[in-house]
């Protein structure tokens, strides 16, 4: 009988091959420094990951916690576009050395991951989780159905909360999972094999509570505060059989077991008042495979709003603008990426095309059916009065999103990799030769009606490279890093 392919539904000879013998179970790692934290007291959170039998599963474990007003103020407030808003930090220990860190992480899951990831049924989910906006009411219980003859955006699940959503002495609880890149790969995490004594710890440091949250007014000495929380962890317990195998691998691959995944990290720049022509963005991202590259502009200035609003009235995490740019690209030592500069809005509502599709692209997103989030062309590169360039308001006019305002972005992004997804250190090499990286920006109309500047207000330019990074779970017990 001449060779054929058997498919799959009638292939009776595949079966899935039979596990070693597990147990899969649940435990809660709790701080171990505290048990209440607030941005202006006990601002970090500890938690150690000790165990001696099991396998940690992280992508089916999360953080829970609870979150407190404790304004004395009677300040109420609503939560941001992500339940991460809490977290400023994000870093991953051993033995006190750190081996994973993401800055303004915080910022990140609001200004960029949150918008462009996100879609308009997994934010009903994070309803549930995060505390976002879910096709619900603004009011504080934040469980009944929106009325009839709202906002359209709301209709759309594109607002944020309402700022009365938690009252004084109020809480919501809340469960996330860490988006580290040791937390996100697809292997167990074998802390059986880690030195006695020397556990991952996971530390977390929270941000102020102007940033963390959209209040409804001034924010007293107190802010919020986290309780209860702890890291619910998947943990899958074998056999010493098992464990021992693994030795033996370890053995053989020269003392370490290789876990690869990809991290972030942060940088940032300035772009002065009204900026025009071809501007310079530092990068000092050195690593020797850079995967992607994101970034998102904001200004802390908001003398220009209605009142003046203040920070903690705003949706500053989560809102950015555009700067009018008309175009864009990376340069890494003399080589320039892409060769053509992507082009920017120019300040217009019908050039933001291009901008859209190269940052699914740095997500790896252009094939799918909805690449974009929930960036939509009411909230990419706009403000609640129409295209935002940043600014978070200009002559007594408030642009920044507040309370139950509509959510408004504009996240960019440059993908740098040669095989989308399918291959290890496929990036760009910066490391090697010690390359200066810098992000090139170009503001100047380039079609009629364009805008020629990047606003009246100074912009800081949150900059996050991601790059792959390779952890090496040693004999020693100790984990070590290369990227």
């Amino acid at each position: 009988m001449e060779d054929r392919s058997v498919p799959s539904s009638i292939d009776y000879g595949a079966v899935l091959p039979e596990a070693v013998p597990a147990t899969q179970h649940r435990r809660k790692y709790f701080p171990n420094n505290a048990m209440t934290f607030s941005p202006i007291g006990n601002n970090q959170i500890r938690i150690e990951l000790e165990n001696s039998k099991s396998l940690l599963d992280p992508k089916n474990s999360y953080l829970e916690f609870e979150v407190f007003n404790a304004d004395v103020a009677a300040a109420s407030f609503g939560f941001e576009t992500n339940a991460n808003s809490f977290f400023q930090r994000l870093t991953i220990e051993q033995g006190g050395t750190v081996i994973a860190r993401i800055d303004e992480y915080h910022r990140l899951n609001c200004g960029v991951l949150s918008l462009a990831q996100d879609t308009i049924n997994s934010r009903s989910s994070n309803s549930l989780t995060g505390g976002e906006r879910g096709y619900n009411a603004a009011g504080a219980a934040n469980i009944q159905v929106r009325p009839i003859g709202g906002d359209a955006a709301g209709y759309l699940n594109l607002n944020h909360n309402s700022a009365a959503q938690i009252a004084p002495g109020a809480s919501q609880r809340f469960a996330v999972p860490l988006g580290t890149g040791l937390f996100t790969q697809d292997k167990l995490l074998p802390l059986p094999l880690l030195r006695s004594g020397q556990p991952l710890v996971i530390v977390l440091d929270l941000a102020p509570s102007a940033q963390a949250l959209i209040w409804n007014g001034p924010v007293g000495p107190n802010g919020y505060q986290l309780r209860n929380i702890s890291y619910v962890a998947s943990l899958i317990e074998v056999g010493r059989d098992v464990l021992d195998q693994f030795r033996m691998i370890q053995a053989n691959m020269g003392g370490n077991l290789v876990l690869s995944s990809q991290d972030f990290e942060y940088n940032s720049d300035s772009v002065p008042t009204i900026s025009t022509g071809d501007l310079i963005l530092r990068c000092p991202s050195r690593h020797k495979s850079l995967k992607s590259m994101f970034w998102c502009a904001q200004s802390d200035d908001y003398a220009g709003t209605l009142g003046p609003i203040l920070q903690s009235q705003a949706a500053s995490l989560s809102y950015s603008g555009s700067m009018n740019l008309a175009s864009y690209q990376l340069k890494v030592g003399s080589m320039v990426y892409p060769p053509t500069a992507v082009r920017g809005n120019n300040g217009l509502p019908n050039e933001r095309s291009e901008m859209a599709m190269e940052l699914a692209k740095a997500f790896g997103q252009l094939g799918w059916t909805n690449p974009t989030g929930i960036l939509s062309t009411i909230s990419y590169g706009s403000d609640i009065n129409g295209l935002g360039d940043g600014d978070n308001g200009q002559a007594g006019q408030t642009d920044v999103p507040q309370g139950n305002g509509t959510i408004c972005g504009c996240p960019f992004g440059l993908d740098l990799e040669a095989f989308q997804r399918s291959a290890i250190e496929s990036g760009i090499d910066s490391e090697t030769l010690a390359e200066a990286v810098n992000l090139i920006i170009t503001i100047a109309p380039q079609v009629a009606g364009g805008a020629n500047n990047s606003g009246v207000e100074v912009k800081t330019v949150h900059i996050w490279t991601l790059y792959d990074q390779h952890y090496y779970w040693g004999s020693d017990g100790m984990i070590t890093f290369s990227n």
